[in-house]
């Protein structure tokens, strides 16, 4: 593996983690956007949207792979 793709992969990594740390959230069927998890908007009623939260992991994944096949040596 190049440092290229390590690059890539550190990269991949940190998106990722910051995305479970500013997730998405919905409040009564109304998306309320990105938030810390720790301050959930509307004291705390609000709930993670998970399956959108699952899609942007899978997308980032998609291109992160193909990301790091385009900078194989």
């Amino acid at each position: 593996m190049s440092k290229a793709q390590k690059n890539v992969l550190i990269c991949i990594a940190i998106i990722i983690v910051l995305m479970l740390l500013f997730p998405p959230f919905t409040y009564r069927q109304m998306n309320q956007g990105y938030s810390f998890i720790f301050n959930p908007p509307y004291y705390g009623q609000a709930n993670i949207n998970i399956g959108q939260l699952i899609i942007q992991w899978f997308g980032v994944l998609i291109v992160g792979a193909i990301a790091w096949l385009i900078v194989k040596d």
